[in-house]
């Protein structure tokens, strides 16, 4: 099964919702489509409630090197990342990965829902 990808232009967020089995693929291809929708400035929600198998680091660096990368003619801040794992091991590497943006982007892991959506409505309704 592929990635969900829900964007909601009201709420300026995107819920990215990958599958159980993990594919470099994928996300890839989630950063790639939310860079081409235009949505460079909105909050997005990572949900990896149902991933069971994870990315190398290899995988995360090059996923990072991929999300800092504003879009050519952008000129607004790159919305805020939040990235829910309850999964230990998945929220560890979520954490890796966290770690290696912060200096470039707003970005949060998060073990349950709710924080997440609220800490990702609380930052969203400051981007400009």
């Amino acid at each position: 099964m592929p990635i969900q990808y829900e964007r909601d232009d009201v709420r300026r967020r995107v819920v990215i919702t990958f599958p159980g089995t993990y594919q470099a693929s994928d996300g890839l291809a989630a950063i790639d489509r939310h860079h081409a929708e235009g949505a460079w400035a909105y909050g997005v929600l990572y949900d990896l409630r149902s991933l069971i198998s994870q990315p190398s680091i290899s995988d995360l660096k090059a996923y990072m090197e991929r999300d800092v990368q504003v879009p050519e003619g952008e000129k607004r801040r790159r919305g805020p990342i939040a990235i829910l794992a309850p999964n230990p091991i998945v929220y560890g590497i979520a954490c890796t990965y966290a770690a290696m943006g912060r200096s470039k982007m707003s970005i949060e892991v998060f073990r349950d829902w709710k924080e997440a959506d609220d800490w990702l409505t609380a930052q969203t309704s400051v981007v400009p």
